[in-house]
């Protein structure tokens, strides 16, 4: 007799939304890092090169959206505690906030940065928060569902 097997038979559903919150807050996160640095050297350009960076965004954020749907196709099984996904989510959540924030300020409190490329870079790096915190509320709402 064959055994068919679900993708909730491989994964606790709860795991499926920590694996998109991680994905999702380390890839915005690296690219959002790599935006700043890249307007901070050519201010000039910096509408397309912002552009590039929401498109990349939303491909970045394909695989965690399809996570997110299986991750909701497979809550209702879930029986996982939630102690340590939310360690690893807060933990993905505040390393990158602190990583944007870690190239962001250095380069803004340079001698020579005009106030127009301060604020470019502030609006950029708080948008990326932004950002980098999507997934993770999804996630909390998921593990409100669960309760």
């Amino acid at each position: 007799m064959k055994n068919i097997y679900s993708w909730g038979d491989f994964m606790d559903g709860i795991y499926y939304f920590v694996l998109a919150s991680v994905i999702a807050t380390f890839g915005v996160g690296f690219l959002v890092r790599n935006t700043i640095r890249k307007i901070f050297d050519d201010f000039g350009n910096r509408n397309a090169i912002q552009t590039k960076m929401f498109i990349y965004i939303a491909i970045i954020e394909a695989i965690p959206i399809i996570l997110i749907i299986f991750g909701f196709l497979n809550i209702e099984n879930s029986t996982a505690d939630l102690i340590i996904p939310i360690i690893i989510v807060a933990a993905s959540t505040l390393l990158n906030i602190l990583l944007i924030f870690s190239t962001s300020l250095p380069l803004a409190n340079e001698i020579n940065t005009s106030r127009e490329i301060k604020e470019a870079l502030s609006t950029t790096a708080y948008i990326g928060i932004a950002l980098v915190m999507s997934f993770p509320i999804i996630f909390t709402v998921a593990c409100i569902l669960t309760l």
